[in-house]
């Protein structure tokens, strides 16, 4: 070979050696848009997975009449309806939509209904304030109770946000 051929020859070895350089990194480029597909169809497969896992709990939750964001272990199956109370206090409670008493309320309130102390503990969202409360309504209103008679119910309350609901 001459030396203007062997020249040219060079030149073409290195041009190759530049193609290859530039094919790696578009080739490096497809693999990484081709992983970043798979981890889409990954994606949207998991999230299908987890729709199909939020129906059936919501399902499940409708079977059972459960109360979504409640675990089933406060509420009781004792209905509302079972206590003797008034008529307004019965209509209120059916207003507010409630049909069954969590496992606080069906133990305290027919206790405190027949007049007997009753210590009670539960959860925060078990019902504790309308366990007492139901009974307190009830006596002033078997009592026949009028604002002119004083103070009726005290309630004393540990914060003000609980104050609020009261």
């Amino acid at each position: 070979m001459t030396e203007p051929e062997l020249n040219h020859a060079e030149d073409q070895s290195n041009n190759n050696k530049k193609l290859r350089k530039r094919k790696r990194p578009r080739k490096a480029q497809q693999e990484a848009r081709n992983s970043a597909d798979d981890e889409d169809q990954e994606q949207e497969q998991h999230n299908d997975a987890n729709n199909t896992d939020e129906v059936e709990e919501e399902e499940k939750r409708e079977e059972k009449n459960v109360i979504p964001g409640v675990e089933s272990g406060i509420m009781s199956s004792v209905p509302f309806d079972s206590l003797e109370l008034s008529d307004p206090t019965s209509k209120a409670i059916m207003d507010m939509g409630f049909n069954r008493m969590t496992q606080i309320q069906a133990r305290a309130i027919p206790e405190l209904l027949k007049g007997k102390d009753v210590l009670g503990a539960a959860r925060t969202g078990s019902g504790k304030t309308l366990a007492f409360l139901i009974p307190a309504v009830e006596l002033l209103y078997n009592a026949e109770f009028k604002p002119r008679n004083g103070t009726a119910v005290i309630v004393i309350c540990p914060t003000r946000e609980l104050a609020i609901q009261v």
